[in-house]
C-alpha cells in the first residue's frame, strides 16, 4: 500500500501456480457484504473485519491451517475478566484504566489480549498523535488532496476501533466514506464536524484521566541532576540496542525515561521516543548522537547540543542524510507524517538548504503540496550528490 492493495496483491500471488493452495485471508476495515465478496472473487479464502476480534482471528486461521494446533483462542469472557469495571466518566479504574465517555476499555483490552500496560501506552500515543487530526484533515481537503485525506480518516478509524473508541471510529468511517463517495460539501462538512467533536472530547477526557499534561509539566519542572555513571551506562546500552535493531531499545527508553529526559529535555526526548516507537532505529541512533553531542568525549550533563544548532546538524552528515531520506519517502508516499518529520528534524533538513529555499520547502509541506515539496527536495539531493 498504497501502490498495491490486497486485491491486486492476491491476483499476482494467484498468477503463480506454486501458490494455488496458499490460504489468503483479508484483513480490512470494510465489513460490508460487498467487500467480502470482492475479496473472495479476487482469490482469497476468507475475510476478517477490523478492528480485529482475537477470537475470530484465531478461529479463522485455525480453520484454514493445514496443521492442527493446540493453541486456544482467547475468549471474550476471559478478556472482559481482565478488565476492570467501569467507573464515573473522567475518572480511572483501580488499575489506572481511564473511564472516559466514548471509550470501551473492555473492548480495547480484548484486542490486546488483556495487556494493560500496552493499552495505556497506546492510549497516550493516541492523545499525542491524533489530537490535531481534524486540523490536518481540513488542511488536506482545503489543499485538494482528497486521497491523503481519505487515508488519514481511514487511519483514525482503524486506531480508534482498535482502542475501543467506537463513536470516534464511526465518525471517522463517515468522513472516509463521504470523501470516497464525493459527497456534497455540506454532508462532508457535517461528518467532519461530528468527528472533530467526538475526537476532541475523547482526547480531552484521556488527557484528564491519564494525567498526560500534568505528567509532562512535572517532568520539566522537577528534573533532578542524573547520576553520571547511570546516564552513561543507559546511553551506551541504548546505542547498542539501536545498532543491533533490538526492540529492547523501547523497553530501556521507558525504564530509564527520567535519565534520558533529564539529559535531553522534553522536545528532544519526544523526538527520540517518536523514532524508537516507529522502529526507525538508524534515525534514532543518529538523533541521539546529535542531541547528546557525543563524539568520543565525556557526556556533558546539562549541556546537550541543542536541536536548534545547525552546526551540530552539519557536523553529523549521517543524521542529515537519514532525515532527508525519510522526508523524501514521506513526500513520495504523500504521507502527512512529513509535516511532523520536518518539524522534529528541521535543523537537520535545513542543513541542505538556503534560508529562502528551506522556507519554500516548509511552506509547501505545511500546505500538503507534497509533489511540489518533493521536487524541491530532489533538487537539493541532486545538488549534494554532485
Amino acid at each position: 500500500m498504497p501502490e498495491l492493495d490486497g486485491l491486486a496483491a492476491t491476483a499476482e500471488i494467484r498468477a503463480e501456480a506454486d501458490f494455488d493452495a496458499l490460504p489468503i485471508i483479508a484483513m480490512t476495515a470494510h465489513a460490508t457484504v460487498e467487500e467480502r465478496e470482492r475479496c473472495l472473487v479476487a482469490g482469497m479464502q476468507d475475510h476478517i473485519a477490523k478492528p480485529i476480534d482475537p477470537a475470530a482471528l484465531y478461529s479463522t486461521v485455525r480453520h484454514h491451517s493445514r496443521r492442527s494446533t493446540e493453541v486456544a483462542a482467547p475468549s471474550r469472557d476471559a478478556a472482559n475478566a481482565a478488565s476492570s469495571p467501569p467507573v464515573a466518566p473522567g475518572g480511572s479504574t483501580g488499575d489506572d484504566l481511564p473511564a472516559v465517555a466514548g471509550l470501551d476499555t473492555a473492548d480495547g483490552l480484548l484486542r490486546l489480549a488483556g495487556n494493560r500496560p500496552l493499552y495505556l501506552k497506546l492510549l497516550r500515543q493516541f492523545v499525542e498523535q491524533q489530537a490535531d487530526a481534524p486540523t490536518r484533515l481540513s488542511a488536506l481537503l482545503a489543499a485538494g488532496d482528497r486521497a491523503t485525506a481519505e487515508r488519514l480518516a481511514h487511519s483514525i478509524r482503524g486506531v480508534a476501533g482498535n482502542l475501543g473508541a467506537g463513536p470516534v471510529q464511526a465518525a471517522a468511517a463517515k468522513v472516509e466514506h463521504a470523501i470516497a463517495a464525493s459527497a456534497p460539501p455540506a454532508d462532508l462538512e457535517a461528518a467532519q464536524n461530528t468527528l472533530d467533536e467526538r475526537l476532541t472530547a475523547l482526547v480531552g477526557g484521556l488527557r484528564q484521566a491519564l494525567g498526560v499534561e500534568a505528567a509532562a509539566t512535572a517532568t520539566s519542572v522537577d528534573r533532578a541532576p542524573p547520576d553520571p555513571e547511570a546516564l552513561a551506562a543507559a546511553i551506551d546500552q541504548l546505542k547498542t540496542y539501536l545498532r543491533d535493531f533490538d526492540a529492547a531499545a523501547l523497553d530501556l527508553l521507558e525504564a530509564e525515561s527520567a535519565l534520558f529526559h533529564s539529559l535531553l529535555g522534553p522536545e528532544a526526548f519526544a523526538g527520540l521516543r517518536q523514532r524508537i516507537e516507529a522502529y526507525a532505529f538508524d534515525d534514532a541512533a543518529a538523533w541521539l548522537d546529535v542531541e547528546v553531542g557525543q563524539t568520543g568525549s565525556e557526556y556533558e550533563l546539562g549541556h546537550p547540543v541543542p536541536s536548534t544548532s545547525t552546526a551540530a546538524a552539519t557536523d553529523n552528515p549521517q543524521a542529515v542524510q537519514l532525515a532527508i531520506d525519510r522526508l523524501h519517502q514521506y513526500l513520495t508516499d504523500c504521507d502527512a507524517a512529513a509535516v511532523d518529520h520536518l518539524e522534529t528534524n528541521r535543523e537537520l533538513v535545513r542543513a541542505w538548504f538556503s534560508r529562502e529555499a528551506f522556507a519554500e520547502l516548509e511552506q509547501r509541506i505545511q500546505a500538503f503540496a507534497f509533489d511540489e515539496a518533493r521536487a524541491l527536495l530532489e533538487e537539493a539531493m541532486t545538488s549534494h550528490a554532485g
